[in-house]
């Protein structure tokens, strides 16, 4: 520092009392909405974590049972936003296991979670145990090659447009859509009960005809992972980024007072 800026340092008018009140108070208020904008923050995180649903009949259930998946239908429902491919794969295989009434006319496949593409992958006549094979290159090629109990020689092969490579899952009947995410179901209702059954691998059990039961239509994917939501990410980094700021300040209150 320079003699004439010491000089104008050591001559500096004084700050009025009333005015370090005021900036205290600033402060102390500023700490304080982001405490509680914090506090909302994880609140609204939370609850995008929904308490499990309790499917209206043992029908689920008694399904998972027949199976061997050792799946409870309560205690092991998990919600992720979406799904991307794993690691190394460039396809996902999809089981269509049960279908509770042809009469609802129930279609099944993916969406882009960047975009309005549906694909469908399994359509109202297809039968369980119909399977299908969703590549990713590009465009997304759904290769059906089972159905009806017995190989389709050759494959039923259709090409579709999809943006981006994140992507849920939807149903479809008697022009009505359901999504695997909530917020995109009319009144934000859940129309799909999600579980982990192993590692890359999740299964379906979807809500047609607003029973509660969750059992019209059970579908499989391998080769999956969750993805997070943006929404979610980007309010969790606003609440740890409220707590690195309250902390801060808090510490340097402590320092203060030493």
């Amino acid at each position: 520092m320079s003699n004439c800026e010491r000089y104008a340092w050591s001559h500096r008018a004084p700050v009025p009392k009333k005015d370090f009140r005021v900036r205290r108070e600033m402060k102390e208020m500023v700490r304080k909405s982001l405490l509680l904008s914090v506090v909302g923050v994880f609140v609204m995180v939370g609850v995008a974590t929904a308490l499990p649903i309790v499917p209206s009949s043992d029908c689920l259930q008694n399904y998972f049972d027949s199976q061997g998946w050792g799946l409870d239908v309560v205690a092991d429902q998990v919600t992720p936003a979406g799904w991307s491919l794993t690691e190394g794969s460039s396809s996902t295989n999809v089981t269509l296991y049960r279908k509770k009434n042809f009469d609802l006319g129930i279609s099944f496949g993916l969406y882009a979670m960047a975009g309005d593409d549906l694909v469908e992958v399994f359509d109202p006549g297809d039968t369980p145990e119909a399977r299908a094979i969703v590549s990713f290159a590009g465009s997304v090629m759904v290769m059906q090659y089972f159905d009806d109990g017995d190989w389709l020689v050759p494959p039923d092969t259709q090409l579709f447009d999809f943006t981006g490579n994140t992507f849920g899952f939807f149903m479809q009947s008697d022009g009505n859509t359901w999504f695997t995410d909530p917020d995109k179901n009319p009144g934000g209702e859940p129309a799909f009960l999600l579980y982990n059954i192993d590692n890359g691998a999740y299964i379906f059990a979807g809500d047609v005809d607003g029973d509660g039961d969750f059992c019209d239509l059970v579908a499989h994917a391998e080769s999956i992972k969750p993805v997070p939501e943006p929404a979610s990410l980007l309010l969790l980094g606003v609440g740890l980024l409220g707590l690195a700021v309250i902390g801060r300040g808090l510490g340097g209150r402590k320092m203060k007072s030493l």
